[in-house]
């Protein structure tokens, strides 16, 4: 747990007290995300800009604001996901994320000594117990 996550286990123990009196409040909760929201931009522009589209610079990033929303919500009793994580979400991404290329890294074919051997067992397994179940039905046919 790094200290991102320690600070929001702390701010979900000081919410702890008005979450035990009431049920869900999407008001507090809704105002509570936006220091998520506000932690999440100062470590974002702390970052180099030029990170802000490579995933391992930015996982642990969003996993200190997923972290950050669940951790209010499990405080004040909500549900989560819910709606106001989601348009959150879709801020982080249209402000943040927006000029990123959405381009996904071609697929190819697996080398040759992966790929031969992925269609010939298959292939030579159907055969085999296709043959044992023949010869297995001429040897029993005399039986009957």
């Amino acid at each position: 747990m790094g200290p991102t996550s320690r600070r929001y286990l702390l701010l979900g123990g000081l919410l702890l007290l008005p979450a035990l009196c009431a049920a869900c409040d999407l008001t507090l909760y809704s105002s509570s995300i936006q220091h998520c929201e506000t932690d999440f931009e100062v470590q974002m522009n702390w970052t180099d800009p030029q990170g802000w589209c490579d995933w391992t610079v930015l996982s642990s990033l969003y996993n200190d604001l997923t972290v950050c929303t669940e951790m209010l919500a499990y405080t004040l009793q909500c549900e989560w996901p819910n709606p106001e994580v989601d348009s959150l979400f879709v801020g982080v991404h249209g402000r943040w994320l927006k000029a990123c290329p959405r381009y996904i890294v071609p697929l190819r074919d697996p080398p040759l000594f992966v790929l031969v051997p992925l269609i010939l067992a298959p292939v030579l397994s159907t055969l085999l117990v296709t043959a044992l179940i023949v010869w297995l039905g001429k040897r029993s046919e005399g039986m009957l």
